[in-house]
């Protein structure tokens, strides 16, 4: 008899906004993720994971792929299957938003600044060898590895030498950028949506709140989440993403 684990996981409102593709409790997914162990909100606090287990070169792992294929796969048609539905409204709205740093960037881009560009011309492809040269920078320091333990892999982010086993806590999160990881296969066994609310900070700029959060109880997780003013002066609350009970069969 196959035993399993029930993990709590955090979908973050933009990365299912950017990539990712909606589902529903009962539905099996397989999802990228890794462990936040730099969360220390205790908003979080009854929802991080140990994990202990072997620490494993990534590129010995069956399942390893890039995110620029698992972008390709799943950002190609989700706008235009959700794009039609109640939740676009919600994009629309937010939009209004983005239009209004268009406007801001097209001031900036149309100025004298566009005239700079074109006298410059020299200017900018040497600083462009320059950036050649700054994008090694991002290239992985040290061979990546992961932590395998009940069923889920997540990145080790250590250099070598590795130990043989490992202990880690943090918040797991779905991962849809940046580094490769093997995917995390299990059945939703519950999804909440989070409520977080902001505090303003200065003009136009706001930060969470420190443990504060509400939890809403729904069936499908939206594709795109809703923001709204507080009826508290200086302070918003917005959906910041779902968190998952992920049940997930012990290998």
């Amino acid at each position: 008899m196959t035993r399993s684990t029930v993990w709590k996981v955090l979908y973050e409102d933009w990365q299912m906004e950017c990539c990712g593709t909606p589902f529903a409790v009962g539905d099996e997914v397989a999802w990228p993720l890794r462990l936040d162990e730099e969360c220390r909100d205790p908003a979080w606090a009854a929802d991080l994971s140990d994990l202990e287990g072997p620490v494993e070169a990534l590129a010995g792992i069956e399942g390893d792929r890039s995110d620029a294929e698992d972008f390709e796969a799943d950002d190609g048609g989700d706008i235009e299957a959700e794009g039609g539905g109640d939740d676009g409204g919600d994009f629309a709205h937010d939009a209004e938003d983005f239009e209004d740093d268009g406007e801001d960037f097209e001031a900036e881009d149309g100025g004298d600044d566009g005239g700079d560009f074109e006298d410059d011309g020299e200017g900018f492809e040497d600083a462009g060898e320059g950036f050649e040269d700054d994008g090694e920078d991002f290239e992985e320091p040290f061979e990546p590895s992961v932590v395998r333990d009940r069923g889920v892999t997540v990145p080790y982010g250590r250099p070598e030498p590795w130990p043989e086993r490992a202990r880690l806590t943090g918040l797991l999160t779905v991962e849809r950028h940046g580094d490769r990881r093997p995917d995390t296969a299990g059945r939703v066994r519950a999804i909440h949506v989070v409520t977080r609310r902001f505090a303003e900070t200065s003009a136009d700029a706001y930060e969470v709140v420190p443990g504060e959060r509400e939890l809403r109880p729904v069936e499908q997780c939206p594709k795109w989440f809703r923001w709204e003013y507080s009826a508290h002066p200086g302070s918003r609350r917005g959906e910041t993403g779902v968190l998952v009970e992920l049940e997930v069969a012990e290998v």
